[in-house]
């Protein structure tokens, strides 16, 4: 994972700059390590700021957390894309709805890995993944529904897709792959599929 180390921050320079520098090694340092195991003063060496600066803006390391999470929160980003899906055909959805999902967190690829590891331990955390995952499964529920499902069984298929997406993000990348994702959407549809996978 790329560093964010750089020259030592000048007195004469914004302090917008300062905050902006300790956010960015705070999410790449997080990422790479994880909370627990980063200590703030590895965060300030990779910002090229004093130690103390770091307590300045953010006054504790967990506030440095939450700050990061709530500023670089990529729900409106998530939602307008999962929104954009427009396919008649339930699996044809579902397949552009996983490519969609799949893209923003590739492109948030390390603050979705700190709101998907850290959450277990901090609720404002917590409270963001939760926000970001119900919303998800809300849209993919609406989309179903809109295809002759109640919303009970849309509202489950839709869960049991993003869990999987999620789980397969987190611990096993193979399940990523397109021969997997067709099978999944077969099954929870409970038919076979053939879907245009150069779509996106």
């Amino acid at each position: 994972m790329a560093k964010t180390r750089g020259r030592p921050l000048a007195a004469a320079e914004p302090s917008q700059e300062a905050r902006r520098r300790i956010l960015d090694a705070a999410q790449s340092l997080f990422a790479e390590l994880g909370y627990d195991a980063t200590p703030t003063k590895r965060i300030a060496e990779d910002a090229g700021v004093p130690q103390g600066l770091l307590f300045y803006y953010f006054r504790t390391k967990e506030g440095l957390l939450e700050a990061l999470v709530a500023e670089r929160n990529f729900l409106s980003e998530l939602e307008r894309e999962l929104k954009g899906t427009k396919h008649q055909d339930p699996a044809q959805g579902l397949w552009d709805l996983a490519q969609r999902f799949r893209a923003v967190v590739g492109r948030r690829e390390a603050i979705a890995r700190i709101l998907m590891r850290e959450s277990l331990g901090h609720p404002s955390v917590a409270e963001r993944f939760t926000e970001m995952r119900e919303t998800a499964i809300a849209i993919i529920a609406a989309f179903l529904e809109a295809h002759a499902m109640t919303r009970s069984q849309a509202t489950v298929i839709a869960r049991a897709f993003l869990y999987t997406l999620l789980m397969a993000a987190i611990v096993d990348n193979a399940t990523t792959s397109d021969d997997f994702l067709l099978q999944l959407i077969a099954a929870l549809l409970g038919n076979e599929t053939k879907c245009d996978t150069n779509h996106l």
